[in-house]
């Protein structure tokens, strides 16, 4: 599930690696986007058959639309908040940190209702350097532990010295995007 699909890229890959896809978007233009790059990925790669479903629906209501415990995985990037020209200060950061944060407590409660026990998510949050080695981030930590989810790292065991989040910095990027492994228990 891709509850944040907007043109539908995570699902096409998804789609490709043979998974069901669902997704959701809250902009009409957005899900149909979605529908027609699904339909050309199944035509193009010859995936008749592959079980597809896309809703235009909030994904902070998940609960609505999928039922309880029928989800295996989430893969999601949700709205990192505005496009920025310029590396913010500690100010701005704050500003759209405390803007997109009630969207992720919401989301991750309502995925926490959907999720299969021991099912995931990989959630892109934005993260911001704002010069003088101040970083700000936004708690994914907190907010999985209040959803009654939790952070995870996907190496532990593994050999990997890797930790998470992961971060995804582009210099033509104001917002980092950091990834996090969260899990229902």
């Amino acid at each position: 599930l891709d509850p944040f699909c907007g043109i539908g890229t995570i699902l096409q890959e998804a789609l490709l690696m043979g998974f069901s896809v669902k997704g959701t978007d809250t902009d009409k233009q957005a899900v149909a986007w979605t529908e027609r790059n699904l339909k050309w990925i199944v035509k193009e790669y010859g995936l008749s058959g592959a079980d597809i479903s896309i809703h235009r629906a909030d994904a902070r209501i998940l609960s609505k639309i999928f039922p309880k415990n029928s989800i295996d995985a989430i893969i999601t990037e949700p709205y990192l908040g505005e496009a920025l020209k310029a590396r913010p200060d500690m100010n701005k950061a704050r500003r759209v940190i405390r803007k997109v944060r009630p969207i992720y407590e919401r989301f991750l409660k309502g995925a926490a209702d959907i999720l299969k026990q021991g099912g995931r998510i990989v959630a892109v949050s934005p993260c911001f350097d704002t010069g003088g080695g101040r970083i700000l981030r936004l708690n994914m930590e907190a907010i999985a532990l209040r959803s009654g989810l939790k952070v995870i790292n996907p190496f532990d065991g593994t050999g990997i010295k890797r930790g998470l989040p992961l971060v995804d910095r582009e210099e033509r990027h104001r917002t980092v995007r950091e990834i996090t492994v969260i899990e229902s228990v």
